[in-house]
C-alpha cells in the first residue's frame, strides 16, 4: 500500500509517518511551509528508504492522511482519504472515499510542552488540569490505534491485494 502523508513534518504527522514505517508502509511525504522544527524532523524520515520526501505529490496513492488541510482534498488522487482535524472548523466534504476524524487532546515527543504542561494552538494545559487528565491521549497510543483503524478500512480490491 502506498500511503502520502499531507503536512508530514508537523509533529502530530511525523508520528503517524513512524509509526506506518515502523510497519513497513512506503509513505510519500508533502510538507508545503518548513519551520525550523519541520527541518529538524525531516532528517529523521528522510534516514529510512521507505519514505520519499516530495515537492508535490506526484501519482494515485492507496491512501492519503492529511492534517488540517481538507481544502486540498480534491486536489489529491487517492482510493481513500483520511482527514485528521486537530482544530475545530465546520467541514461540509460531501466525498464517499474520505474519512474525517476530529483528534483528541494529543501529547508527546517533540510538540511545545515544558514540565509542567503542554502548548496547544497558543492555549498552554497544565498535566495536573481535569482538561488534560480526562481528555489528552499519548500520541504514540493514538498512532498505533490509527494504524489499527487503517488496517480495517474496506477499501479496493487493488489495495486489499497489496495490503499488510
Amino acid at each position: 500500500m502506498n500511503v502520502l502523508v499531507h503536512n508530514c513534518f508537523h509533529w502530530i504527522s511525523y508520528h503517524i509517518v513512524d509509526q506506518l514505517l515502523i510497519n513497513g508502509y512506503q509513505v510519500d511525504g508533502y510538507h508545503q511551509n518548513m519551520s525550523e522544527k519541520a527541518e529538524f524532523l525531516s532528517h529523521f524520515l528522510g534516514r529510512n528508504s521507505l519514505f520519499t520526501n516530495l515537492e508535490k505529490p506526484q501519482k494515485k496513492y492507496d491512501l492519503v492522511i492529511i492534517l488540517n488541510d481538507h481544502k486540498i482534498l480534491p486536489k489529491i488522487d487517492s482510493y481513500q482519504t483520511i482527514f485528521l482535524s486537530s482544530e475545530d472548523e465546520d467541514i461540509n466534504e460531501n466525498s464517499t472515499k474520505a474519512i474525517f476524524i476530529k483528534l483528541p487532546l494529543l501529547f508527546g515527543e517533540w510538540m511545545n510542552m515544558n514540565s509542567e504542561g503542554i502548548y496547544v494552538s497558543d492555549k498552554y494545559i497544565p498535566f495536573a488540569s481535569s482538561e488534560f487528565q480526562t481528555h489528552a491521549v499519548y500520541i504514540k497510543d493514538f498512532t498505533k490505534k490509527l494504524l489499527k483503524y487503517i488496517k480495517s478500512i474496506p477499501l479496493d480490491n487493488h489495495i486489499l491485494n497489496n495490503n499488510h
